[in-house]
């Protein structure tokens, strides 16, 4: 291994794992923001579970910020090397571009076999993990997924209720549903000024069946407009008999993007309907499509930062961030074609294609100069 080598490979990997870090940061924000927010006020997660849940978040982010990262990298060290003539003197030595640029290619393949793993394995093991982190909470406190001031939705109800003392529900609001999955109408109307909660664990698991409400100054409106003329059988109690009310179901569904790499190749070798085959397809294309993308990246950096003729941070950042976005522009652009696998696969590859094929373009024009 020459100096040289050394030299450019220390510069480029110091430098994409600084950008990694930093960008990571920035898309992570928007996650915590979005997500913690439903788990620490809604749920009360203990800290625990909101660690988990950071750590669960980290694999996703991830598998774009190195591309990001690593694109942005080149263009500022050749960039830098191109300005200050470093390129030239190892030029006049007698090493040639394409030679130079070897270590930045390894190095791109590499954080591609990276993406590889990340987008193909930690990715859907975390969502699926995360999916789960809910799950855990209503196992510590089934009793919060009643929030106060809040809409909760459960399977046939929504419920609104103003303030919660315990297993004591204050200005309980509930609408019982219709069975139409589309659009569901109210068919019952239950306000009462206080109800006491209980759980229904005769079946012992973890997860309870049923809450049971029972209703203290309760006021019901039944809607039946066959039953009387205005539609509607209203009944008031001082007290009312106990109402099991169903917990919702936490069965997370088995989508393609909770499944890592190995699991989609073996299911493509059974079975399937044209439909869950385009989508196990589309999923495995995008993947792999997206793990290219750092040896792609490579391709194009090195010509782009060696043209680049003003300042080199603002020039390297503004190019990088201008071929990131056309390129996952594209790349997720392709997933509305999920029913037409041949126009699908050829527009998940084409934004690698293009980098590539520019690359070299411009690599082997720029190694004559």
């Amino acid at each position: 291994m020459r100096i040289s080598d050394r030299y450019l490979g220390r510069q480029v990997f110091n430098g994409t794992i600084m950008a990694v870090v930093l960008l990571c940061i920035i898309l992570i924000m928007g996650i915590l923001f979005q997500e913690i927010r439903e788990l620490l006020v809604k749920y009360q997660a203990p800290p625990l579970l909101l660690l988990k849940f950071l750590l669960y978040s980290l694999p996703y982010p991830l598998m774009f910020a190195l591309p990001l990262g690593f694109l942005a990298t080149v263009l500022l060290v050749i960039g830098r090397l191109s300005t200050q003539n470093e390129l030239v003197g190892f030029r006049t030595s007698g090493a040639s571009l394409i030679r130079l640029s070897a270590p930045i290619f390894a190095l791109g393949l590499f954080f591609s076999i990276v993406c590889w793993f990340l987008a193909g394995v930690f990715s859907p093991m975390a969502k699926l993990n995360s999916r789960k982190l809910i799950d855990e909470s209503l196992k510590n406190d089934p009793l919060s997924l009643l929030a106060t001031r809040s809409e909760t939705k459960l399977p046939g109800f929504q419920a609104f209720v103003t303030q919660k003392d315990g297993k004591t529900l204050q200005g309980f609001h509930l609408y019982q549903l219709s069975d139409d999955k589309r659009n569901p109408k109210p068919e019952t109307y239950v306000y009462a000024t206080s109800v006491d909660l209980e759980l229904d664990d005769t079946d012992g698991d973890e997860i309870d069946d049923n809450f049971i409400l029972s209703f203290k100054d309760a006021f019901i409106e039944e809607i039946n407009p066959k039953a009387s003329k205005s539609g509607s059988n209203f009944i008031t109690a001082s007290t009312a008999k106990p109402w099991p009310l169903a917990f919702p179901s936490l069965h997370i569904p088995d989508k393609p993007s909770y499944r890592t790499n190995f699991k989609l190749f073996s299911q493509l070798r059974q079975p399937q309907t044209k439909e869950e085959f385009n989508s196990l397809f589309t999923e495995l294309q995008k993947r792999h499509a997206l793990a290219l993308a750092c040896l792609s990246f490579a391709f194009i950096g090195i010509p782009l930062g060696i043209s680049s003729q003003r300042r080199e941070t603002v020039s390297g950042l503004v190019t990088a961030l201008i071929v990131a976005l056309v390129y996952f522009v594209l790349l997720l652009t392709a997933e509305n074609f999920e029913n037409q696998p041949a126009i699908c696969s050829l527009m998940m590859w084409l934004p690698n294609l293009l980098c590539i094929i520019l690359g070299v373009f411009l690599l082997r024009r720029a190694s004559r100069q």
